[in-house]
């Protein structure tokens, strides 16, 4: 439940891309190349938290992690995929109430 919760704040995602970043411009996508990480604030550890349970950061020895990008992606595009259809029917939502207060 914590983790879906997590899923859904704006301060949460910042914290997942922030870390993607990082771990793409460091070029620490294989074990070979792993990187040290130590995140920087609460929501940051809590994002690397969850990354590490569903398997898209993983340790390569002491504290050195590298990330899977491709799975990144398709966790990333799976998100979308659920979101848009919710954010759809709140705009559809919005519409119909300003429908019912106009008076035209």
């Amino acid at each position: 439940m914590r983790a879906q919760l997590l899923m859904l704040t704006g301060r949460s995602y910042r914290a997942r891309r922030a870390i993607a970043a990082f771990f793409a411009a460091q070029h620490a996508i294989t074990a070979a190349e792993a990187i040290r990480y130590v995140p920087r604030t609460p929501a940051e550890r809590e994002a690397f938290e969850d990354l590490q349970t569903r398997g898209l950061v993983r340790s390569a020895g002491e504290q050195t992690y590298f990330m899977l990008l491709p799975a990144y992606d398709a966790y990333e595009d799976a998100r979308r995929r659920r979101l848009v259809p919710l954010v759809i029917g709140g705009a559809v939502l919005v519409a119909l109430v300003a429908m019912l207060f106009y008076r035209g």
